[in-house]
């Protein structure tokens, strides 16, 4: 019998995986941000968590079915769920307030037009998320565990961003351009604050619907009294 989870992620993994393909044919050449170099298109935390989801979700399809699954679950908690939800939150909190804080010129906006594609890759990863803590118990992984993942890709995805401004001049994100070194900094902190707090707060609601487990207090050894 197909396990459900099963059939979840291989929904979820063709939509992606449609989704990633129509990208590439979408986002090429001198569109860019090095023309020609497709790998440096994972300057944006959209495109990365679109290739995370795809990837994540054909591993997930095998997963059930699998007995050595601490990476997998790993990997759901500490970077598929907190990066999906950064990317949904920050995409719409940030294009509410001027969509040029995100998009560069007329061709990112045309491509942000797209309504299905800008849903697929700015809102669906949040549905998808939701329904993967609901689906799964992913089991509970310690602070300095979470900790380190989160900030071990914040550190990678920062580097990522400067290395190509350095080598193109271009910015990821038209808000760093326009921002003081000081602003600039305290707006990637909050950023990466965004998602430590994205990770308790699924952390929490997966808590609530598959509940914590109990550690029982040691039992102290001592002389008995008689």
């Amino acid at each position: 019998m197909v396990d459900h989870r099963s059939v979840f992620h291989a929904i979820c993994f063709g939509f992606y995986a449609y989704t990633c393909w129509f990208d590439a044919g979408l986002i090429s050449g001198d569109l860019l941000p090095i023309s020609g170099n497709f790998f440096s298109k994972f300057v944006w935390l959209t495109m990365v968590d679109l290739y995370l989801q795809t990837f994540y979700h054909l591993w997930g399809i095998f997963s059930p079915s699998c007995s050595c699954n601490k990476a997998f679950h790993y990997t759901a908690k500490v970077l598929v769920g907190p990066i999906g939800l950064s990317v949904v939150l920050l995409f719409w909190a940030l294009y509410t307030l001027d969509p040029d804080f995100l998009l560069h010129d007329e061709n990112a906006k045309k491509i942000i037009a797209i309504t299905w594609f800008n849903n697929a890759i700015h809102s669906a990863p949040a549905l998808t998320v939701f329904l993967d803590t609901i689906l799964w118990q992913h089991g509970r992984i310690t602070k300095g565990a979470a900790v380190t993942g989160i900030t071990i890709f914040a550190i990678l995805y920062l580097i990522d961003i400067h290395y190509v401004h350095y080598i193109s001049g271009f910015w990821a994100y038209p808000i760093l351009g326009l921002l003081p070194l000081p602003a600039r900094a305290l707006f990637i902190v909050a950023c990466v604050a965004v998602f430590f707090i994205q990770y308790v707060f699924l952390d929490t609601i997966s808590g609530w619907i598959h509940g914590v487990p109990i550690v029982e207090p040691a039992k102290k050894h001592g002389k008995k009294h008689h």
